[in-house]
């Protein structure tokens, strides 16, 4: 003699026919003893599984088998519908009852009733929503459309909190609040997007898709238009903002100027270069800094041979740079007593890194002759953030990083010289795509690092 002990029964899967044909399916487990409550030998067993509609008695509802299945320690398990599929009109609300018998034995006693998660299997009928096809307030998933406009009343306060409709060919979405529309979402040909203010239902934001290209416009609170920005259109009507809206600390990279003067002389020297004025400058990213300077040449004690040459320099000290220095020397007019000259250089850097940099005024005596000195200097920088052409310097040492074409020439003395012409544009394309691979490098790193955290995420 063998007992059914019943473990559990559990539906683990139901499919909605509306969506796929795919059978529903109940899993069944058990544990068959003998009379003494041990496990029977492991084996193959022949069963077969019932579903009446009462615990004792009643109708033979459902039947599947004889299945040969295989016991282990007792324990058997079983997914009904795989074979013989379970009618839908089986769950309609009524108690089920299931029961097994094993080999040729009758079925067993007492019934286990199946507890409510196969019900769950007619849910997708929804039996009673077919009698409210025609009624226009319900919407059915297929087959249905809706005309009009769909109210959505989240709290039942008979305020609408959303409405979903039509206009002619477009589809529309209206978000409230309080009964005041603070989001228009509208699907005409161009699509545009509405953002308002409940407390006036004046508009602040509209962003559209308009056909010649997309535009935004931030409104004030009495719906006066103040930011506009037009995807379809160049020039100044492309970007369109309130008057003083930008400061030159609000704009990136912006040119600026630092100037500097003196009204002191200084007496020059034959054997040194010496500062006469300097000026520094704070730039905000790599560009170029334009250097102008001017002066008064004081030269007295001879009329032979006296004269300075000034030139522009980014560091102290050093020598005389052939191809960036002016020579002022005296004229055929100079007396002993003294004459005056004006003096005016300028130069150009490339900077390759922001922050502060120095710039100079230099000036070296030419001569034995008579004395000399430089008074009333002036010097400014300016700074530009990037070149509109090529940039042209000479200079008495190749520019590291640049690409210098020598160039020979005789000096005042008639001695063969080289020099170096360099175009600074070479530098800025040099600087820009180093920035360039640095953002790219840095994309990948957080790349891998987001894939790495996406793989601890999984393995965890």
């Amino acid at each position: 003699m063998k007992q059914l002990i019943l473990i559990a029964v559990l539906m683990l899967t139901f499919a909605v026919a509306a969506y796929a044909e795919i059978a529903p399916l109940i899993n069944y487990q058990g544990r068959l003893t003998d009379d003494n409550g041990a496990p029977v030998p492991d084996a193959n067993y022949s069963l077969t599984f019932y579903i009446y509609s009462m615990g004792l008695g009643g109708d033979l509802l459902y039947s599947t088998g004889p299945h040969l299945i295989p016991v282990s320690g007792g324990l058997f398990s079983f997914t009904m519908g795989y074979t013989d599929l379970l009618p839908d009109s089986l769950f309609d609300g009524r108690g089920l009852y299931m029961t097994v018998s094993v080999n040729s034995d009758t079925p067993m006693y007492p019934r286990r009733r199946l507890t409510a998660s196969p019900y769950a299997f007619r849910t997708h009928k929804a039996d009673s929503a077919y009698g409210l096809i025609n009624d226009s307030q319900y919407v059915l998933a297929a087959g249905d459309t809706l005309s009009g406009y769909l109210e959505f009343d989240g709290d039942g306060n008979g305020i609408s909190e959303a409405r979903v409709g039509t206009s002619g060919n477009a589809g529309n979405i209206n978000l409230k609040s309080h009964d005041s529309t603070t989001v228009k979402l509208i699907g005409a040909l161009y699509g545009e997007l509405g953002l308002y203010h409940a407390m006036d239902d004046n508009r602040r934001v509209s962003l559209v898709g308009a056909v010649n290209g997309g535009n935004l416009v931030l409104y004030n609170n009495d719906s006066e238009a103040r930011i506009k920005l037009y995807g379809y259109t160049t020039g100044n009507d492309a970007v369109q903002l309130p008057e003083d809206a930008i400061d030159d600390t609000e704009i990136l990279n912006e040119p600026g100027v630092a100037f500097n003067s003196t009204s002191s002389s200084i007496d020059m020297s034959l054997t040194d270069v010496l500062d006469i004025i300097t000026v520094s400058i704070t730039i905000p990213a790599p560009g170029y800094v334009y250097v102008m300077s001017d002066c008064t040449v004081d030269l007295y004690g001879t009329t032979q041979g006296n004269g300075v040459k000034i030139q522009i320099d980014s560091t102290a000290g050093g020598g005389i740079y052939t191809a960036r220095s002016i020579t002022v020397a005296v004229a055929s007019s100079a007396t002993t007593s003294g004459s005056s000259y004006s003096g005016s250089t300028s130069y150009i850097f490339y900077e390759s890194s922001a922050g502060t940099h120095e710039y100079r005024l230099e000036g070296q005596k030419t001569s034995s002759f008579g004395t000399a000195a430089i008074k009333n200097a002036k010097i400014s920088a300016q700074y530009f953030p990037g070149s509109y052409g090529s940039a042209i310097v000479y200079s008495d040492d190749p520019i590291s990083g640049a690409d210098a074409i020598p160039v020979s020439f005789n000096d005042d003395n008639g001695n063969a010289k080289t020099t170096y012409k360099v175009d600074l544009r070479e530098l800025e394309m040099k600087v820009k795509q180093a920035q360039l691979e640095e953002k790219e490098a840095m994309v990948k790193r957080q790349e891998a690092e987001l894939e790495l955290e996406r793989a601890k995420r999984e393995n965890e």
